[in-house]
């Protein structure tokens, strides 16, 4: 592979944008449509063809994450009032499972298998709640914040990040981990100081990288949103780093892939872009 030239950003476009009147906690694209998951707990289809908010399920307990099935396009989202994991069918709330504590982020496979984080764990369930597996310790880690999850298609592999919050147990040193579907441990990214000249005040780890948004493409690439950067970092699926692109807008977070090529991100909570890279 060419070595990678850290010293340019990665060209981009935006091709639209729109502000939601809210905060955005979670965003996934299906379609033409963004599915939203916001700070009051609801899922709002916000329709980009006509421009406007067609659909809005008010969830009626604390939601940290969503997803949705590729099977059928139904809303999963893991809920911490319950403890719960709940499926939308039909309109209507469908409780699948109850789990021991709380949830923390939640991803659905392309084999219908739900993939469940908590502090200090991740495990997959079957739809109905047994255990397939759960995420063993490599030497000295242990995941500590599961804040997002998600699949490649390509592979099937599980791009995780973890936080790493020293209220969980970690160190403050955020770091995406890669899992092959079983919950084996691929590879870890911690981030690189690229243009650290351009940026001189980030001199402690704790937000010298600080990933809070992942989204695979259909080729099997990874894109993370590094907030206090204000950067969208490209990798390949191994975790090989292949450049960013520095958008000058602040604070991104989540993330998802629109369509070949393009990204939807979520600025400072409320303004969504698509780029086109």
């Amino acid at each position: 592979m060419a070595v990678v030239n850290i010293t340019n950003p990665l060209s981009f476009k935006v091709t639209e944008n729109f502000r939601f009147m809210g905060k955005v906690k979670s965003i996934f694209c299906v379609g033409l449509e963004v599915w939203l998951l916001d700070d009051q707990n609801r899922i709002v289809i916000y329709n980009t063809e006509k421009k406007c908010v067609c659909t809005t399920m008010d969830l009626q307990e604390t939601v940290p994450d969503f997803s949705v099935s590729q099977k059928n396009t139904n809303v999963w989202y893991c809920s911490q009032t319950s403890n719960s994991i709940v499926e939308i069918e039909s309109g209507q709330k469908i409780v699948r499972f109850t789990v021991d504590k709380q949830p923390l982020s939640l991803c659905v496979t392309a084999e219908n298998h739900v993939v469940v984080g908590f502090v200090g764990a991740i495990i997959v369930y079957t739809p109905d709640g047994a255990e397939v597996t759960s995420a063993p310790s490599a030497e000295d880690y242990v995941v500590r914040t599961p804040h997002r999850i998600a699949e490649c298609p390509s592979t099937n592999n599980l791009a995780v990040i973890d936080s790493d919050w020293k209220s969980h147990g970690g160190n403050q040193r955020p770091r995406l981990v890669i899992y092959d579907k079983l919950l084996n441990i691929l590879h870890f990214y911690f981030g690189r100081r690229s243009f650290a000249e351009q940026r001189p005040e980030l001199d402690r780890i704790e937000v010298a990288y600080s990933p809070r948004g992942v989204c695979y493409n259909k080729d099997g690439e990874l894109f993370v949103s590094d907030f206090y950067n204000h950067a969208v970092i490209r990798l390949s699926g191994t975790g090989i780093y292949l450049g960013e692109y520095h958008i000058h807008w602040p604070t991104p977070s989540a993330i998802s892939n629109k369509t070949d090529k393009e990204l939807w991100v979520l600025f400072q909570h409320d303004w969504l872009f698509s780029y086109r890279y």
